[in-house]
């Protein structure tokens, strides 16, 4: 709907976060995940489109969660580098992804890991900081 292209979702992540009993009907045709906040749309196919109001993480997804696994929201974030305490939410996620606690593939919609989305924030942060000096 909003015309940017989506990435591929698999049916695993799909079948976690779409309501019931709407995930009891999924066919396992290849779905794509939309991440603009401002689009109706979550996931979507060539036949199906499935929209934010039909996931069990709504509340998140419309707060703009960062990390679904552990909870950090981008707001939450963006204060921690704020007050200089970024490092130690980083730190918590680093070691425990590397210890296999997160479920990325299952909590978070896309499917993927959260670590990119911390490093994208923290460079944005960083630069409008060298800008206002």
């Amino acid at each position: 709907m909003c015309e940017e292209k989506g990435t591929n979702v698999s049916y695993r992540t799909m079948l976690h976060h779409v309501i019931s009993p709407e995930n009891q009907n999924l066919s396992r045709e290849n779905f794509f995940f939309c991440g603009q906040n401002a689009c109706k749309v979550v996931y979507f196919s060539k036949q199906t489109n499935l929209f934010k109001h039909q996931l069990r993480v709504f509340q998140e997804y419309e707060e703009d969660m960062l990390c679904y696994c552990f909870g950090v929201s981008k707001k939450q974030f963006q204060q921690a580098l704020k007050e200089e305490k970024a490092e130690g939410i980083k730190d918590f996620i680093l070691k425990n992804t590397k210890e296999s606690l997160c479920a990325c593939e299952v909590r978070n919609p896309s499917g993927r890991c959260c670590w990119g989305g911390f490093l994208k924030m923290e460079e944005v942060y960083e630069k409008d900081v060298k800008n206002h000096v």
